[in-house]
């Protein structure tokens, strides 16, 4: 019988700064493009005394003892087949009379104020409430969920995007008029960022709208940190995540929270006075400044970019999982001795919001050095006036474009798709005469044609084709092959770079 696992998350919000990309895996000076803060997960197998399982043997069987193959499953429809790919909804349970934020398991935060969400009828939401979050930043999610970057207005470029939903006794909520609720999508989202609710169009699909008075990209306060300092940083939260651990009597009560902690680099490279600014739990913050007090000095010739005499504060966070392993994160006991030993020592006048910051001088007192314009929970972050479908896009630059025809047999049962390569774009076909039709196309780009049909067996096959727009293209001959579901999916992961941005 398995114990109850865990998640530790990391999570880079560093209030210094605003700025994200991707973490690197290790303290490196090697790699000093993109700095980003993700979350990110450290997870271990383990019984119910905490003792780690071993894990077997692959042993090759005769091929008489062999199961026979399972036989390949049949999909009544194309509609039938994707949606078999459908993601279940992740599911956070929080007091709506409070404010809280939650972090999606591919980087996403969303921060809801304190009554900020209302019933159907108007009147306020209290207590408790269960949020569902869908996150969607790669090629493959977003053409495996139907999803496109199109628009009322022409084709969009994507930063990502989610479908959040609140319930209050099995209900949907809304947000209050008036309200927002604030939306860092992971990555960098770049210039021009915008947000867009997501309608059915007649077909069905999802079309994009431009949402009103939500095109204010967060609050960009005084930038105290350079690229290469949030590098560092970035670097020094992954290593951190090897670092902390869950300690044992946390693990047996099963006690769960975000533990934010402070702290900075002396001029000789020592980590320098670690405080808690804000906990969930003691035994937890304990761990966490245990973690910090013993991390080792620095050499700053050996690294480029660390931010000396810079506070900065950030967020451990400590979940439990049925699904994932803790065994490396539980401490020896004389370490477990040690953390409970740890005092607790608070930050005292420290703000946790980011957007704000702090320098030390020479005489290590702290000054607050910039301040946010306004009371975001959240850096980098959109403000959104609705919930459900949320897209975060940019209009794409003027340019020439053209029609697309796809040759196919009239009136199959088939979904086509247009995935761009130079931009983080996804086109659906239309139906014009029972053929594939894409209208609106930039000319000049590079993309890459999906189609998807329903065989009389009713089994998929596919067809991919690269392509460069040219104009009035008219497309036959399409080559179908038959895929498995994996298949399929690394097909679609290898097309793009992914639509995080990162």
């Amino acid at each position: 019988m398995k114990c109850s696992s865990t998640f530790l998350f990391l999570t880079a919000l560093f209030f210094a700064s605003c700025q994200n990309d991707e973490v690197v895996t290790n303290v490196s000076q090697t790699e000093t493009e993109n700095p980003v803060s993700d979350d990110f997960t450290i997870s271990f197998m383990c019984n119910d005394d905490l003792t780690c399982d071993s894990v077997p043997a692959l042993v090759s069987a005769p091929f008489e003892a062999l199961e026979p193959k399972a036989p390949k499953p049949k999909y009544a429809s194309v509609d039938s087949y994707f949606n078999s790919f459908k993601k279940e909804p992740q599911t956070f349970y929080r007091d709506a009379s409070k404010s809280f934020i939650i972090m999606g398991r591919e980087g996403t935060e969303i921060a809801f104020t304190e009554g900020s969400l209302v019933h159907a009828d108007g009147s306020p939401v209290i207590g408790k409430v269960k949020v569902e979050l869908e996150e969607f930043y790669h090629t493959a999610d977003i053409v495996k969920a139907r999803l496109t970057t199109q628009s009322d207005k022409g084709l969009l470029e994507t930063a990502g995007m989610v479908n959040l939903e609140v319930y209050a006794d099995g209900e949907k909520c809304k947000l209050e008029k008036g309200s927002r609720v604030e939306i860092a999508f992971a990555g960098n989202p770049g210039q021009g960022m915008q947000l867009f609710d997501g309608r059915l169009s007649r077909q069905g699909d999802i079309e994009w709208v431009e949402q009103k008075q939500s095109s204010e990209f967060g609050t960009k306060p005084t930038l105290l940190l350079s690229d290469r300092e949030l590098v560092f940083l970035n670097n020094f939260v992954r290593d951190i995540g090897r670092r902390v651990k869950y300690p044992k009597a946390s693990v047996a009560k099963k006690v769960t929270g975000t533990i934010y902690v402070s702290f900075f680099f002396d001029s000789s490279g020592n980590l320098r006075r670690p405080r808690i600014a804000k906990k969930d739990d003691n035994l937890l913050a304990k761990s966490v400044l245990y973690t910090f007090n013993n991390y080792p000095p620095i050499n700053l010739d050996d690294y480029e970019g660390v931010p000396v005499n810079k506070e900065i504060t950030m967020p451990i966070r400590f979940e439990l999982s049925d699904t994932v392993d803790i065994t490396s994160l539980i401490p020896e006991p004389e370490t477990e001795k040690a953390i409970s030993a740890t005092e607790l020592i608070m930050a005292e006048g420290r703000t946790v919001m980011p957007g704000y910051g702090w320098m030390v001088n020479n005489d290590y007192q702290v000054t607050r050095v910039f301040q946010s314009k306004e009371n975001n929970m959240l850096s980098n972050s959109f403000k959104s006036v609705s919930l459900g479908w949320i897209n975060c896009d940019r209009f794409l630059p003027k340019e020439p474009k053209t029609d697309i025809y796809v040759n196919a047999t009239k009136n199959e049962d088939l979904l086509a798709y247009l995935v761009f390569k130079d931009i983080n774009s996804v086109m659906a076909a239309y139906e014009l005469a029972g053929e594939p039709y894409f209208g609106n196309v930039p000319i000049g780009r590079k993309a890459e044609l999906i189609v998807v049909k329903a065989t009389n067996g009713s089994e998929m096959q596919f067809a991919f084709q690269d392509l460069t727009i040219t104009e009035n293209m008219n497309i036959s001959n399409l080559k179908f092959e038959t895929l498995s579901k994996t298949e399929f999916t690394k097909r679609l992961n290898g097309l793009s770079k992914g639509l995080a941005m990162r």
